[in-house]
């Protein structure tokens, strides 16, 4: 999620003594995708009922998933040695009909 933008970031970096301009147009660029990859990581929920399981993700377009307990036949949790050292990652929902599901999170816990 963040390794687009830094690779952006760090090219543009390395040509803004030959490129000038556009040079800093990119890594602007790459600094505002980075910040909304931020904010769409950040902003994802998850959570758990007896009846089914209730997904907000994505910034700024939020993509909402209200899924049956019943529809689902597997979920796969995975975490890169990188996401476990920065506690991200992406849960995968593997439904009956309608395929799977694959969501990115940053993890942390509520005290609710």
């Amino acid at each position: 999620m963040f390794l687009g933008p830094a690779l952006v970031i760090i090219i543009g970096g390395l040509a803004i003594n030959a490129q000038g301009v556009s040079a800093i147009v990119l890594t602007t660029f790459g600094f505002v995708w980075g910040i909304f990859s931020y904010i769409s990581l950040r902003g994802s929920d998850i959570a758990l009922t007896r009846k089914r399981v209730l997904i907000n993700a994505g910034f700024p377009v939020l993509r909402s998933y209200e899924i049956p307990l019943n529809e689902i036949i597997a979920v796969d949790y995975y975490q890169p040695t990188l996401g476990s050292m920065l506690n991200f990652g992406k849960i995968i929902i593997v439904r009956n009909k309608q395929g799977k599901c694959i969501i990115r999170f940053v993890l942390r816990q509520r005290n609710s």
